[in-house]
């Protein structure tokens, strides 16, 4: 059977277990090469679409970063200026004291 009929072990277990039934197999459609070309036509669009989208994706984040890095950059300098101003009056008002002792 197995050269016969081209039949694996487990299809050979089967027919002789259920009494020598024979196996018909599902027909199998095949697809033919259009189809195929389509889908891969389908997918080869999609991949495009997908790297495009993924390119938009890191030069926003580029931006976004930059963003972000200019207003770290900006509140550190506003707040060096300020600790500035505040250690100037500190040192003004520590001059006055110390004349008065």
């Amino acid at each position: 059977m197995s050269r016969d009929q081209n039949y694996s072990i487990k299809q050979i277990e089967y027919y002789f277990t259920t009494g020598e039934t024979k196996i018909n197999p599902e027909p199998v459609e095949e697809s033919s090469s259009d189809d195929i070309r389509k889908d891969l036509d389908t997918i080869l669009e999609r991949l495009e679409l997908q790297e495009q989208f993924n390119q938009a994706l890191v030069m926003k984040l580029d931006e976004q970063q930059h963003y972000i890095k200019e207003s770290l950059n900006k509140r550190d300098q506003l707040l060096l200026e300020s600790l500035k101003a505040e250690m100037k009056k500190k040192r003004f008002f520590n001059w006055f004291g110390s004349d008065k002792s």
